[in-house]
């Protein structure tokens, strides 16, 4: 472990490509969305999701949406403010801007952005349920549900415009409303943990222990890692009087909560620098802790984003994902492996231990590539 951690904070040392791009992340998520340029009235009055992008703005939206989907939050700003500058209040890059300042928590930014969208293209407000979140997040009840309402209007099935307008109205003294909007929420998508995790914390306050027990439970079946629905379980059953069960989500609910806290700290410095092996590799750590497999895999596969062809990486995968007991997850690392580590001798050492015991055949061809490529046996 100990030569994984100077391997990782070696990799994480910036080039000066990386430097330079990281300075103009650092200014555009400095920037002050309010001072962007401004369109003409009426510069984008024609434009529907369906018209064209413009030549000169494809290829940047497009990098810009790579970047997003990546979870690169602050370098898909960097393209977006870029786009906004050429051609101010282009719908789809405001839209876009505006959804990744949500992701970076950034709400009045959010709001900001999505109100400019909305000037820009009235006709979308059905897409909008983020800007009711936004208003939400900054505490501002009325407004959000206010919102909400014209989303729902505009698109009355809409998933998490009900959720958001069913806690709006829990928060403004409302719970059988907010009860009946997240019931709503399940009849469209049964699968919604939140919503149940919701259910539960308002039957819970309404004195239905019962019933919040068994929401908080599905809650957790769908979201194990979540701590919330942990705690809201731990509650109930004390309530029902059930105290050791409860004392045992309890102490789940404390391990999750130390590991969530954790984890959200080092998201906040990912969002300045996104490639940082050594905030990767900790949360890794975090999340192969409690046992979150899936969150391992994605981890895993966020750093070999970063460095695609390092071996050391790969080799760092398949560790992890076997020492985890993901069989599956391993077995994918270790074709991995075999792509990006086709001449290296260590890549096919590493490979020849993994295969032990597993397959024999692929155990002695990695064994004979070792040694064809200089590895030495002792």
């Amino acid at each position: 472990m100990i030569a994984l951690a100077l391997s990782l904070a070696l990799l994480a040392a910036p080039s000066q490509d990386e430097r330079a791009l990281q300075d103009a992340v650092d200014a555009a998520l400095a920037r002050d969305p309010r001072s962007l340029p401004s369109a003409p009235p009426g510069r984008w009055s024609e434009w529907t999701p369906k018209s064209p992008v413009p030549d000169d703005l494809s290829a940047p939206l497009a990098a810009a949406m790579r970047a997003y989907f990546a979870g690169d939050y602050g370098e898909a700003l960097r393209g977006l403010l870029a786009i906004l500058e050429a051609e101010p209040d282009f719908p789809p890059a405001l839209y876009q801007a505006g959804t990744s300042y949500f992701r970076l928590r950034r709400y009045g930014d959010t709001a900001e952005l999505y109100e400019r969208f909305l000037r820009a293209a009235p006709g979308e407000v059905g897409a909008t349920q983020a800007l009711g979140h936004a208003y939400y997040s900054l505490g501002e009840y009325e407004r959000a549900r206010e919102h909400y309402e014209k989303v729902l209007e505009a698109s009355p099935e809409s998933v998490e415009a009900l959720r958001g307008y069913g806690l709006a109205r829990m928060r403004l003294g409302e719970p059988e409303a907010a009860l009946e909007l997240l019931g709503r929420v399940l009849e469209l998508r049964e699968s919604h943990a939140d919503a149940h995790a919701w259910r539960a914390q308002v039957l819970f306050d309404l004195g239905r222990t019962e019933e919040a027990l068994a929401a908080a439970r599905r809650a957790r079946e769908l979201e194990p890692f979540e701590p919330r629905s942990a705690f809201l379980e731990s509650q109930a059953l004390a309530e029902l009087g059930q105290d050791e069960e409860a004392a045992k989500v309890a102490a789940r609910f404390d391990e999750l909560s130390r590991a969530d806290q954790e984890a959200r700290s080092l998201e906040a410095l990912l969002v300045r620098a996104p490639r940082d092996l050594a905030v990767l590799g900790r949360l890794v750590e975090i999340q192969r802790g409690i046992g979150n497999l899936a969150a391992v895999r994605g981890l895993l596969e966020r750093m070999a984003r970063v460095r695609p062809e390092d071996v050391a990486l790969r080799i760092y995968a398949l560790d992890v994902l076997e020492a985890a007991g993901d069989a599956e997850g391993a077995a994918s690392a270790a074709l991995a492996l075999e792509r990006v580590g086709a001449d290296e001798p260590g890549a096919w050492k590493r490979l020849e231990r993994y295969y032990a015991g597993k397959d024999r055949v692929r155990q002695i061809q990695a064994g004979e590539r070792y040694r064809r490529l200089g590895g030495r046996d002792g």
